[in-house]
Order: structure tokens, then sequence, then C-alpha cells
């Protein structure tokens, strides 16, 4: 039976983001504490929130993307996107009074555009486009 290894690039990856996510960790929480049920600044913790963690994860959320997309320009835009919607899902599920209102609108918006945002920067790329 094989051991389990981490890959040393993943784990010097890691150590190299931490203080980034502790920030965007306190900047949430803090946001959150102070305005959560404020309609205008849930909908800036969800820009927020997509924005940060879809451009510092954007290695380890488009890593499989890279493959697929070898020639594709603005790949984190695709990372901003996925967030965006992983946010705004979770949101939706921990706080079913959300549903239907202004922080479902910002999390599609974001996600929309930053997908097609990534579709048209790439419109000559026959892999994005097929």
């Amino acid at each position: 039976m094989k051991s389990f290894r981490l890959d040393t690039d993943s784990i010097n990856d890691a150590i190299e983001s931490w203080p980034a996510l502790l920030v965007a960790l306190t900047v949430s929480a803090g946001l959150a504490y102070m305005g959560w049920f404020d309609a205008a600044w849930r909908g800036v913790l969800i820009i927020f929130g997509a924005v940060f963690f879809g451009y510092s994860l954007r290695g380890v959320l488009t890593h499989k993307l890279r493959s697929k997309y070898p020639n594709a320009t603005c790949i984190w835009l695709i990372s901003i996107g996925m967030t965006s919607v992983a946010i705004g899902v979770f949101a939706r599920m921990l706080l079913p009074s959300l549903q239907g209102g202004v922080t479902d609108y910002v999390w599609i918006v974001v996600s929309f555009t930053t997908i097609l945002a990534f579709v048209v920067i790439n419109r000559h790329d026959p892999d994005v486009l097929r």
C-alpha cells in the first residue's frame, strides 16, 4: 500500500496564501457582523468574497480548466464566476430568507458577467468556443 504524500507545490501554495485567506475571512466576518442584514452590504460581501477568493484561489480552482483550455487568457475570470456561484448557493442554503432578493441577483450577475467576459476575451480561441 502506497503512503499518502502531499505534493510539495500544493503545500507551498497553501503556505504562501494563508495570509490572504486570513485577511479575507476577517474582512468578510467583519462585514457580516456589521451589516449582513442590510441588502446593500450583503451584495458587497458576495462581490468581495467572490472576487477575492476567486482570484486568490485561481490556481486551485482552474487547474483542470488550464489543461482543457491551454491557450485561454484571463482564466481567473472563470474562478471568480465559480466562487460567486458557490457563495450565492451557500448563502441561499444557509439563510432561506435571502432567496429571491438582491443577494440572488448579485451572485447571478457576477457569475454571468465574469464567465461571459471570459468567453468574449477568448472568442478567437478554438478550444473555448467548441
